[in-house]
């Protein structure tokens, strides 16, 4: 057990999972360096060069190597091409597959937590974009934040399924009910929609679209 500040930790996953403690940019920094520094020292093993024979090769103290792959010191950019260049590498800068992950998380959070409310994500947008709203709009806005706080921390949450190969706002074009019911019952079986989803589909169909046209009869003597 170690006593940082007021706070014990009974080990080190308490300690990073801490938020109070570390946020999320510190452990990615953290993370990153963790990573570099653990690639430089995998080279220069490979290389089969010791960190004196690397001193000789840079120009750097041994001493200063030593500090860097112990993370005692945090490396500059100048520091790193020295040590790169001798060893045949050097510094690219590629997307993060960490990153990509965590958005992919966050979007599922959204959309389930925007699935707990009903309401859509895009509702969620426009109330957030509301410079003054009303008190019971900025309630929900803060409920649905921390919900999706809440999501994230789980590690459950699923990455959203990819979206349909169709727009049922194309179906919502048609001119009346009828010729829109007859689009989407050949789209369900084009595209093998599932019973439920076809189901809500005919519901909002009907909700907002008109009828089709009722041709009058008159009836004569």
């Amino acid at each position: 057990m170690k006593k940082i500040g007021r706070t014990e930790y009974t080990t080190f996953n308490d300690l990073w999972n801490d938020k109070d403690f570390l946020n999320d940019e510190d452990k990615a920094r953290i993370e990153f360096e963790a990573a570099l520094i653990g690639k430089l020292i995998e080279v220069r093993d490979s290389k089969g060069v010791t960190q004196q024979e690397l001193a000789q090769m840079t120009g750097l103290k041994q001493s200063a190597i030593a500090r860097l792959e112990s993370m005692k010191s945090t490396p500059q950019i100048d520091t790193l091409f020295k040590i790169l260049k001798p060893l045949g590498y050097t510094l690219v800068i590629v997307p993060d597959p960490a990153a990509k992950k965590r958005e992919a998380k966050r979007e599922a959070a959204e959309i389930e937590a925007a699935q707990m409310f009903d309401i859509s994500l895009d509702t969620i947008k426009k109330y957030k974009s509301i410079e003054n709203p009303k008190e019971y709009v900025k309630r929900m806005i803060e409920d649905y934040n921390e919900t999706v706080n809440y999501l994230l921390d789980r590690d459950d949450i699923k990455t959203p399924a990819p979206k349909p190969p169709y727009d049922f706002q194309e179906i919502l074009q048609e001119p009346d009910a009828g010729q829109a019911m007859f689009k989407w019952h050949v789209w369900k079986r084009q595209f093998n929609i599932p019973d439920d989803e076809y189901l809500r589909g005919e519901e909002e169909i009907a909700n907002k679209l008109p009828l089709p046209g009722i041709t009058s009869l008159s009836m004569k003597a």
